[in-house]
This record gives structure tokens, sequence and C-alpha cells, in this order.
């Protein structure tokens, strides 16, 4: 297998305006494109049509439409077209696989292969960069085939953390691969997605890093609203910092399908963190100020965390 990218081998400037220019024929295409399936497959044989759909279906993350990024700018167009000596690349809205990849254990890392590029290009500059620092925190990325190529090791971590199946995992000591654990590349991709939903200006995503708890406060707000759990004081501002009133919680809970008090329906008086860790059950906690009232933006990062899965 020989996954080739546009993006291999360029220095960091031309990285950065690489990434730069993607941004804006994305946010292009999401003004100008019609919404359409998350992907559409051309040539081929029916064998490998058929395979290359279950094994993109099977890469979906749940949670809020996970193609809709890809939606706006397409669909992907997946083309099975002849490439002597290389087995498929990606470039984006674009997946391009040598038709000679029989359908089998080949095709199907090609195939989730490339989807996972896909998935990195609408993540956009300020993920790539996280991802970067994740996947090599030392700074110290050697001559590896992978570790030259952020790209590529985003796409084989993200391979094997969305495709089910884990029979065909290769040996990767010999590349110095850095592989993320699948739990945690699949908990990475959904806080960047939501982070990116945030339609909220005084919390939303930015170009420039920020720190985790900003992160998971932004995607905390993007999925209590997506849900229709809660809303913001606007369709722009949420309002992280406003106090919460037993009633109003008891409201979110209710549309959360959390357990609270019955009498909270009616009181309008403020809630403690205390009461609220002691009288709603299923909430993970990371602090222990229990006098504290408790905010809308603590409540929203609570309930973010009660998710079944990432």
């Amino acid at each position: 297998m020989k996954p080739c990218l546009p993006l291999n081998g360029r220095r960091p400037i031309r990285v950065l305006l690489v990434a730069l220019w993607a941004v804006f024929v994305c946010a292009l295409f999401t003004l100008l494109a019609p919404s359409a399936d998350a992907f559409t497959v051309q040539g081929g044989s029916a064998a490998q049509q058929d395979l290359v759909t279950r094994v993109i279906q099977a890469c979906a993350l749940p949670y809020g439409l996970t193609d809709a990024e890809l939606r706006a700018a397409g669909p992907v167009d997946i083309k099975f077209v002849t490439m002597p000596g290389v087995s498929a690349y990606s470039k984006i809205g674009t997946i391009y696989i040598n038709i000679d990849c029989a359908p089998g254990e080949t095709l199907t890392e090609l195939a989730a292969h490339e989807w996972a590029h896909q998935i990195w290009y609408s993540l956009g500059p300020k993920w790539w960069e996280k991802w970067a620092a994740l996947s090599d925190p030392t700074g110290k990325a050697n001559d590896s085939v992978w570790r030259l190529s952020i790209p590529e090791d985003f796409a084989e971590c993200a391979r094997m953390a969305l495709w089910s199946g884990q029979d065909f995992l290769r040996d990767y000591a010999c590349t110095d691969l850095k592989v993320i654990a699948p739990g945690a590349v699949r908990d990475w991709v959904t806080l960047a997605r939501y982070v990116n939903k945030c339609p909220f200006f005084d919390l939303g995503p930015t170009a420039m890093p920020s720190t985790a708890e900003q992160d998971e406060l932004a995607a905390a707000a993007a999925y209590v609203y997506t849900t229709g759990v809660m809303t913001g004081y606007s369709e722009t501002i949420f309002r992280a910092d406003a106090l919460l009133s037993k009633h109003q919680l008891a409201t979110i809970c209710q549309r959360a399908g959390l357990d609270c008090p019955e009498q909270w329906s009616s009181d309008a008086g403020p809630a403690t963190r205390g009461e609220v860790h002691d009288t709603v059950p299923g909430l993970t906690w990371t602090a222990s100020r229990w006098s504290d009232p408790i905010t809308r933006g603590q409540l929203a990062r609570l309930i973010w965390r009660t998710r079944t899965s990432p």
C-alpha cells in the first residue's frame, strides 16, 4: 500500500498556505453547495463499490450528523481509477483508489484510511495543530515515514479508531508511528467536531489553539444546543457564567433524561454545586467547591460528560 497525500514532504510555510486555502474552499462550498449525501462512489466493480460503502458507513461517529461538514463540501467523491504504482490518495472532497485493488483487507484499509483524511480536512488548522502536539509531544519527530506527515499519522490512528474491524492492524513498531488509543481518538475527534459546531460567539472555535477547558465548554454548549437540552441567551450568546435557578435546572435535567428533586420545578432559588452533586445522579464531577452556585457552563459540561459514547 502506498497512500499519497498532497501535503506530504512540504515545508511548514507551504503546509500553512495549503491549510488556509483549504479553509477558504470549505467555506465557499458551505455557502454554495446544496445538501448531499456524505459520499458517492464512481467506477470500479460492484463488489468494490459495496465494500467501500460499508467501510465508510462503519467509520461514522454518532452524535449530531457527524459528516455534516463533509456533506456541505460535497459530497466526497470516491473514484476508482487506473493509477500504476499508487494505491490511493486524497484531496479535499475527492478520494482516488486504484481500480486494480480487489475487495478485501487491502481495500478495506485504503477506504478507511482515505476517509479519515477527509475527516482531517474538515477539522481545520486549529485541530491539525492540536493533533500534531498530541501525536508528537516531544517535538522530536524523526525520519519515520509516518512522523514526517502529520495527516498520515492522523489517518492511521483514526482508521483504527473508527473502523470496527481490528484484524488487519499492521505492526507500527517498524514505522515509529505513535498510535493513539482508539477510544482517545474517538473522544478527540468528537470534541473537535462539536467545538466546530458551536454557534455561540462567546464560546465558539477560533483559528488559534485553546485550552482543554475552553474546548470542552465550547463542545458542551454545541452538544446541549444541538440535542435540544439547553438554548443560548440568543442565537449567538450562551452566557456560560450565568447562574441557574433550581427551576431552570429541573427543566434542563428533564430534557437531558436526568433525575432531580421534583420540588425543584417550582423553586426559583439558586442551586449550588453540592445540591446538584448530591441529588442529580449520573454526572461526572472534577470540582469540589460545593458551596458555589452552579452555572450554565458547568451544567453543560456535566451533561456533555454523560453521553454514552464518543
